[in-house]
């Protein structure tokens, strides 16, 4: 049973050779030219977030095909260059295994996040310390625990001709509100971008996405929402904890708390996705 699936976006080809292992599938969809990588998706045209729903819509696709109902649902961008941090590595003491992705995943299973995620340059970082929990993360490199689909996921595309960057703000709002100590972020592995890609729509007006959200809580969960710095970096208090309890969102839950008829809820499709890999 592999335990680990990674869905890949690139202009043409598989980007990264040390990451495909037996424990794992990869999906690659590439948005400029075909790929000759097997099973590869060719979707032209596609915004990042359309390419992303695409590629999870396929590895659920997968699972349900095979019997294999993966762990974690692994996203990961074409330009990022993932390492072991060797010296905090050293001096927590922490053993290595020489791959950053096999490291990645050796923490993935031991923590069982929500959402585990890797350090990357802005985001906050508790220095010395092997995990900590953020608010704003970036996109490149995130995995998902397979309970998270009943609702986390998929990503909203309603801003996409705006700008590709508020779906992410839109999943870490909910991370806040939804997990926030079991959203950790693994410091012992790195990602840097090769090269800064510049997405074609990129407002960064985060009052949107936020006021967007806002508008669709209908209790104090949204009080876990920090509004008047929607951008920052800095976590609620909390500190990262080991998987304890189930990270399904019930219908009933959703219900009592969201205001089932706003758009967002609306787009929540894979509500019945998540039924489907329980049953898997």
């Amino acid at each position: 049973m592999k335990q680990f699936v990674y869905m890949i976006q690139s202009e043409s080809q598989m980007p990264y050779p040390n990451l495909p292992d037996q424990h794992n599938d990869v999906i690659l969809l590439t948005w400029k030219t075909p790929s000759n990588a097997p099973d590869s998706l060719f979707f032209p045209g596609s915004s990042w977030n359309e390419g992303r729903n695409r590629l999870l819509s396929a590895a659920v696709t997968r699972a349900e095909k095979n019997g294999n109902n993966y762990l974690y649902y692994i996203f990961l961008d074409e330009d990022c260059r993932v390492r072991e941090d060797q010296a905090l590595a050293k001096k927590l003491d922490v053993r290595l295994t020489g791959n950053p992705f096999r490291t990645f995943e050796r923490y993935l299973l031991e923590w069982k996040p929500a959402v585990g995620y890797t350090r990357y340059a802005w985001q906050f970082f508790e220095k010395g310390q092997e995990t900590n929990i953020g608010y704003n993360i970036d996109a490149i490199f995130n995995a998902f625990h397979r309970e998270t689909l009943s609702f986390l996921l998929p990503y909203y595309t309603g801003f996409d001709s705006e700008s590709w960057l508020y779906s992410q703000h839109i999943i870490n709002h909910l991370m806040a509100i939804l997990y926030n100590p079991y959203r950790i972020q693994f410091n012992v592995i790195t990602t840097q971008n090769r090269t800064r890609r510049k997405y074609h729509q990129r407002k960064k007006d985060w009052s949107i996405p936020t006021d967007f959200l806002l508008n669709a809580i209908k209790t104090d969960l949204k009080d876990q929402m920090n509004i008047l710095n929607p951008n920052t970096i800095l976590p609620n208090p909390g500190q990262p904890l080991k998987k304890d309890r189930s990270y399904v969102i019930a219908t009933s839950f959703i219900e009592e708390n969201f205001n089932v008829h706003h758009p967002f809820i609306q787009n929540r499709r894979l509500l019945a996705l998540a039924d489907r890999l329980e049953s898997s």
